[in-house]
């Protein structure tokens, strides 16, 4: 095991780390890099506005606020990853005439662009003789 700059106060383990097998975060790469450009373009649009001189600077400033929000709200609604999201736990036999069990918890994601439908279970022995 290598030591880190992340696993200094971290035990064997924790919510983060079991063992050598470390998770992972789960980060949308592309909505970040969205929300990045957003708000370098806003501050290049707002900087202008500075210069205008009376009324013109707040009728001005106004409408670039409203159509940078539209747009931006536009942009970050079909590019963001969950847009809505679900989750069912269910447990049902594993084979048929056997005595195992298979607990699982569905997850499904979905976005404008994307879906992701996730499947964890677990595995185990239940004497199901009722």
């Amino acid at each position: 095991m290598t030591a880190g700059w992340f696993d200094v106060f971290r035990t064997q383990f924790g919510w983060t780390r079991y063992g050598e097998s470390q998770s992972r975060a789960h980060v949308d790469v592309t909505f970040l890099v969205l929300i990045a450009l957003c708000v370098i373009f806003s501050i290049a649009s707002l900087i202008p506005i500075l210069g205008l001189r009376g009324k013109e600077k707040w009728t001005t400033f106004l409408r670039v606020v409203y159509s940078l929000f539209i747009c931006q709200t536009i942009l970050l609604t079909i590019f963001g990853s969950s847009w809505q999201e679900s989750q069912l736990t269910s447990s049902c036999t594993f084979m048929a005439q056997r005595l195992e069990d298979l607990r699982a918890t569905i997850t499904v994601n979905i976005g404008l662009i994307s879906g992701n439908i996730t499947l964890e279970g677990i595995h185990l022995l239940i004497d199901n003789k009722k």
